[in-house]
């Protein structure tokens, strides 16, 4: 968890692995991993075939506390993954943290990324595509904006 995969390309995505992965080599043993990289700036391009990465692990103390928040959450679903890592590399709206099957996790996440960011609790949620262009930027296409309002009349 934690582990950054730093592109040989300036303008292309870092990528991040979310997740522990416990594993066992022998002298001399390979052992070839497949995972989910979430991109940890919306503003670079993403990667291709060819992209060579460096390992290291990530010295962002908010980033790291969020890993391991959403571990405790069991959050595993990639889109709310990879907007909550945005909320904190990149200012990104909390309004995309959203889980109708999970909505007490989806609270309790977005109040977590209010506190580490600062940003204001949003009275509504906003589902969203993450696209990538055939430019390799990764835009967020709103689809939908829903919540409740709630008002008395006097």
């Amino acid at each position: 968890m934690g582990i950054l995969f730093i592109p040989d390309a300036e303008e292309e995505q870092t990528l991040i692995k979310s997740e522990d992965e416990m594993f066992a080599l022998s002298n001399g043993q390979k052992k070839v991993l497949q995972f989910h990289g979430y991109c940890t700036e919306l503003h670079d391009n993403g990667c291709d075939e060819g992209t060579a990465f460096t390992m290291n692990q990530t010295n962002n103390s908010k980033l790291k506390t969020l890993l391991s928040y959403m571990d405790s959450l069991q959050i595993k679903d990639e889109n709310i993954i990879q907007h909550a890592i945005w909320c904190i590399t990149d200012s990104s709206s909390v309004s995309y943290i959203e889980d109708d099957a999970h909505p007490n996790t989806a609270k309790a996440l977005r109040g977590f990324l209010c506190k580490q960011t600062g940003q204001k609790e949003t009275w509504y949620n906003t589902a969203a595509d993450i696209v990538e262009t055939p430019a390799h930027e990764f835009i967020i296409v709103p689809k939908e904006v829903k919540g409740e309002i709630t008002f008395e009349s006097k």
